[in-house]
């Protein structure tokens, strides 16, 4: 099984607890080996389409790749967060000037 179907699956549902509690950073906060084996086992026992279907997506895609889309997802986030206020105030405004 690909270790990164199995990572993509840890911070799916631990939905990476918020990254590191220092630096913020999901990747720092993400799984050592040995809850990767335990999780590996665990998703052996679940549906096996589901874990072909899974193997197929995260196919030649390294733990280093992973963790450049994971950063970049989580900032992402923040800029759309920052965008929407950004949007509201700018509704706030208008509705102000009449």
């Amino acid at each position: 099984m690909k270790r990164a179907l199995v990572l993509g699956l840890l911070l799916l549902v631990a939905g990476c607890g918020g990254g590191n509690s220092k630096t913020n950073d999901p990747v720092q906060s993400l799984p050592n080996d040995a809850k990767i084996r335990d999780a590996e086992a665990a998703i052996r026992e679940i549906n096996p389409l589901l874990r072909r279907v899974n193997d197929c997506l995260f196919q030649n895609i390294s733990r280093e790749e992973f963790a450049v889309v994971a950063r970049f997802l989580s900032t992402f986030a923040l800029n759309t967060e920052n965008a929407l206020a950004e949007i509201r105030r700018a509704d706030r405004e208008r509705a102000l000037r009449g």
